[in-house]
């Protein structure tokens, strides 16, 4: 086997293993015998209020945990590996779509795509999205971006938090907070034009990292790991203060409504995720919800495809 069939298998299972999560049904399984100590890092029983090194005081139980062989699977990593694969693939076919608008194969041209292939594509644009009504755009934007250094900072965020996500929320709802949350953030985008009245064009997977942001601080608050909380409530607020700071200068054209949009998204998913009481229908509403979200993608990459397609004929 060459390495591009073993690419393509790699491929194959993730999205095998990725479908079969969200009709899984999820077992609850008993609490392990520690936990860390969300100070000082040590491990103590999983029943003790309060740690023997530092001596801090546990404000909830340690949250429930699946079971060893499966937090071991690997699973977190194929939802994270394919939201990188969406994006890497977008970025190339946006670099040869740039190609066609440019009379010479640059660097520049290779580094940024132009703002007409990045359109075609299925960037959010104001006229596009709300005057022309194509709705799809909310879904397909986010798995775009603007140049290398945008996708490379997006991607190593990821890295970061996608993992973490998806031990904290499971794969239906991990990819319930990125969609509904990139959504959130360019619907609030797209609607910027009341506020500038200056029509905008928006790429990129940051509004769903901050809804990732957004959603894991509820949940460490909620199970009392509150330095980690406060480390992710610090990151949320002072990265929005440092990206309007070098918007407001004109060093870097970002998103801030984008991002904005995608954090209240978050929190507000992540106090639904974490509610006490749920009711027993909510997995099959995730489910509907889900599967709703995903049409609308791949409608939208059917849409670009077409527009891929006349533009190389």
């Amino acid at each position: 086997m060459n390495e591009f069939e073993r690419m393509i298998r790699q491929w194959k299972n993730q999205a095998r293993n990725w479908f079969q999560a969200q009709f899984k049904k999820e077992e609850r399984h008993e609490r392990p015998k520690i936990r860390m100590c969300p100070s000082c890092g040590n491990f103590v029983g999983v029943n003790q209020a309060s740690c023997n090194y530092c001596n801090t005081v546990f404000d909830t139980p340690a949250p429930e945990r699946r079971n060893e062989s499966e937090a071991n699977n690997g699973e977190e990593y194929g939802s994270v590996l394919m939201v990188f694969g969406f994006c890497a693939l977008a970025y190339i076919l946006s670099v040869l779509l740039s190609s066609r608008f440019t009379e010479s194969a640059t660097l520049g041209s290779w580094w940024s795509p132009v703002g007409q292939a990045l359109s075609m594509m299925g960037a959010n644009t104001t006229d596009d999205t709300l005057l022309r009504r194509e709705y799809w755009r909310l879904a397909t934007y986010m798995f775009l971006h603007g140049d290398g250094l945008h996708i490379v900072m997006n991607m190593m965020a990821l890295a970061q938090l996608g993992p973490l996500s998806h031990t904290n929320f499971q794969t239906r709802r991990f990819w319930l907070i990125c969609l509904i949350t990139g959504i959130a953030g360019g619907v609030l985008s797209a609607g910027s034009y009341l506020v500038t009245h200056q029509f905008s064009l928006s790429v990129g997977f940051s509004g769903a990292l901050f809804g990732l942001l957004g959603a894991n601080w509820v949940y460490l608050k909620r199970h009392g790991y509150r330095e980690f909380a406060d480390r992710l409530k610090a990151f949320m607020i002072w990265g929005n203060v440092i990206c309007i700071a070098l918007t407001m200068f004109n060093i870097l054209r970002i998103d801030n409504f984008a991002h904005i949009g995608g954090m209240l998204a978050g929190i507000v998913l992540g106090y639904l995720f974490t509610a006490p009481v749920q009711p027993n229908s909510v997995h099959w509403v995730e489910r509907v919800v889900l599967g709703s979200l995903i049409a609308l993608t791949l409608f939208g990459f059917f849409q670009v495809g077409l527009d891929f397609w006349g533009a190389f004929r």
